[in-house]
């Protein structure tokens, strides 16, 4: 076939469909409005394959002489290259697709605005801690096209999924057997029109699921809790303000709670998580759901609908002795390290702690971070424009935050938005950089302080990615 990777990128799915057609003898090319220079480790990566490189462009013969298109997450659906495809009557795919067309295993899909990668990766280690073989990938990076085909049908593949994604999985009217939702608020509206179109395509993840398949779904989100009035799936709620009925999550009395039918059982001390923030203790019930949803016997899991081979390890079956499902959870929640990025606790010197939550894009993932701190916070915020309001974060702001160094094209909106919230007391200095803004906090904080680079951004006015400008933060607080 004639395969054209529409958008390379650097996050490694684009490289990841490039190898996969490439090593199977397919002519690639591979086409991007960027540079080499500025592709170069994905360019890097792919050396010596026959692949032809069309760099700063997109000759739109690509397109309509192609067998195959495959489409980078990033190009927008109103694009003339995907117009000239489908005239020509190309077919158009996603690395994502593809995964999903290949994968032999079942999958289990997590989206959400904020929480979906924290969630994904909790998931995917209590998972691995009973012994199932895992792979983790998607919306986190990298590829799993070159594992996928081989990976065993009696393991699981965990993926993070965003909207761009969800929107094109659509192409092939498939779901995951397991979809899990964080939560729905706006976001990426500089790429979706409008709320709407946005959320319908985070809804995506479960619209085609059968009655075998099941949805774990945030009860506290007004949004995604409606999911299940149109869901074929099996359902199953996590809250952090009430309790839902079985099978169920949720937070009672400082504590993380889980009944899979067979009555509530505690999981473990909210205030033991490994991660700070009430978000985190919603991440880890809607992780901790989800395993044992799956996999204890006791609640019809997966493995006993036929994926899978029945005997390999699972969480143990609610009984009135020997081990529960909620001490495994435990014991894996416990050990979960977190991501990098997220929250990220990366240097304390003379009583400040420096935290880099670079992957708050949004202001509601900001707001998580903050109310996460009972200290005074020295605050970083800004960054490129994705076109949402920060009138609540702004409110929060002015409340939670002692002093804000703000950057970037979204620097005024966010010092406007706080100063109709009556911010007085919320020192606001204006930055030239982020690095700038990084130092003016570094020197406002004091022994007992905190200082979180939560943007409420994208980072793309001065970084590739918020891994890039997250990496700076950390280079910064060892200056």
């Amino acid at each position: 076939m004639k395969v054209t990777i529409l958008g390379l990128g650097l996050f490694g799915g684009g490289a990841g469909a490039a190898r996969y057609f490439a090593e199977r003898g397919h002519q690639v090319s591979v086409t991007d409005l960027r540079t080499e220079q500025q592709l170069e480790p994905a360019v890097k990566a792919l050396a010596g394959l026959p692949i032809r490189y069309h760099l700063g462009s997109h000759p739109e013969e690509l397109f309509r002489e192609a067998d195959l298109v495959v489409v980078n997450p990033g190009v927008k659906p109103g694009s003339p290259h995907l117009a000239a495809a489908r005239a020509a009557g190309v077919k158009l795919t996603t690395e994502i697709n593809l995964v999903f067309e290949l994968a032999k295993a079942p999958i289990a899909g997590v989206t959400g605005s904020n929480g979906k990668s924290t969630t994904a990766a909790m998931l995917a280690a209590i998972m691995q801690r009973a012994g199932r073989q895992m792979l983790l990938g998607g919306n986190l990076g990298g590829s799993l096209l070159g594992e996928v085909e081989k990976f065993p049908a009696d393991g699981l593949i965990v993926m993070e999924l965003s909207s761009f994604q969800l929107q094109r999985l659509a192409w092939t009217e498939r779901s995951p057997h397991l979809a899990i939702v964080t939560n729905v608020t706006p976001n990426h509206l500089d790429w979706h029109p409008n709320f709407a179109d946005y959320a319908q395509a985070k809804e995506q993840i479960a619209r085609f699921q059968s009655q075998d398949d099941f949805l774990v779904t945030n009860a506290d989100c007004p949004v995604a809790s409606k999911w299940s009035e149109w869901s074929k799936a099996r359902v199953a709620r996590f809250s952090v303000l009430s309790r839902p009925p079985a099978p169920a999550a949720w937070l009672e009395g400082g504590k993380l709670v889980l009944d899979l039918g067979a009555g509530p059982e505690e999981i473990m001390p909210a205030a033991e998580l490994p991660l700070p923030g009430r978000h985190n203790q919603a991440n880890a019930l809607a992780a901790a759901l989800a395993a044992g949803f799956l996999t204890a016997e006791g609640a019809g899991g997966l493995w006993a609908l036929g994926f899978g081979l029945s005997e390999q390890p699972r969480l143990p079956k609610p009984k009135a002795q020997g081990p529960k499902p909620a001490s495994a959870l435990s014991a894996a929640i416990r050990e979960f390290k977190g991501l990098p990025h997220r929250l990220e606790l990366v240097a304390e010197k003379n009583g400040v702690r420096f935290y880099n939550d670079s992957i708050a894009t949004t202001p509601e993932s900001a707001i998580a971070a903050l109310e996460s701190f009972d200290c005074p916070v020295a605050l970083v915020a800004g960054g490129s424009d994705k076109g949402v309001d920060y009138a609540a974060f702004g409110r929060v702001a002015a409340r939670r935050a002692d002093f804000v160094a703000l950057t970037g094209p979204t620097g005024p909106k966010i010092r406007a938005a706080i100063e109709a919230a009556g911010g007085g007391r919320t020192r606001l200095v204006d930055a030239a950089s982020f690095d700038a803004a990084c130092r003016l906090a570094f020197a406002a904080a004091r022994p007992g302080w905190a200082v979180l680079m939560s943007p409420a951004s994208a980072s793309f006015d001065e970084f590739p990615n918020f891994e890039r400008r997250g990496e700076r933060f950390r280079e910064l607080t060892k200056g």
